[in-house]
């Protein structure tokens, strides 16, 4: 007997298995002919199309979040490897160079002599402050911004800690209450984590600039 399965899509019918097109990865709740009658609606309707998905996005923002936290966790090589081809991607490195222009823009003079920086590097024991990966190779050893440069943090000892490139590159430059939520984190590295960017942030709030 032919096993069927009915469509979750527009068309409601009752369907043989094969007119679903699952993978080894993945069995679709919708029928081939929905998807491709959704997929037309899409490319015909770019603009309806962003503004329904932009829209979705806002009102299903813990939702969308939640999805996107357990797809990275049950699948950690595949999310890592598509990180690490746009990183390579001529995209990613544009944004890259990019990201590193405005930074050293912001940045001004600010300096950290080479003692500082290797108090940074000790500060979590050679490991990375996010992922504790052992940090060895000149490109894999760089030091993250806590609050991003671009959000008003300091190129200083208190906001900067050790960090592997994957995880540099991951984060970007978004707070950490805004990045962690989407990575495997131990709730006591969450909240160690939370709890330096809460100091940095007061800190940075109660900054004075004429005692500099």
């Amino acid at each position: 007997m032919t096993e069927t399965r009915i469509c979750a899509g527009n068309c409601g019918r009752e369907l043989p298995l094969e007119m679903f097109g699952d993978t080894e990865k993945k069995k679709f709740i919708t029928c081939l002919d929905c998807r491709a009658y959704k997929t037309a609606w899409r490319n015909n309707n770019l603009e309806a199309a962003r503004k329904s998905s932009s829209n979705y996005s806002k009102n299903n923002r813990e939702k969308e979040r939640n999805k996107v936290k357990k797809w990275r966790e049950n699948n950690p090589e595949h999310h890592k490897q598509i990180t690490q081809d746009y990183i390579n991607s001529p995209h990613g490195k544009a944004l890259r160079h990019n990201n590193q222009i405005k930074r050293r823009a912001n940045l001004g003079n600010q300096e950290i002599t080479v003692e500082e920086w290797l108090s940074v590097m000790e500060m979590n024991d050679w490991k990375c402050i996010y992922c504790d990966k052992k940090l060895a190779g000149k490109r894999n050893i760089t030091v993250d911004h806590l609050i991003p440069v671009s959000k008003g943090g300091q190129h200083r000892v208190g906001n900067l800690v050790p960090c592997c490139n994957w995880c540099n590159c991951s984060k970007r430059d978004w707070l950490l209450k805004d990045w962690y939520i989407f990575q495997t984190l131990s709730e006591e590295k969450q909240d160690f984590l939370l709890e330096m960017e809460r100091l940095e942030l007061e800190k940075m709030n109660n900054h004075d600039p004429e005692t500099d």
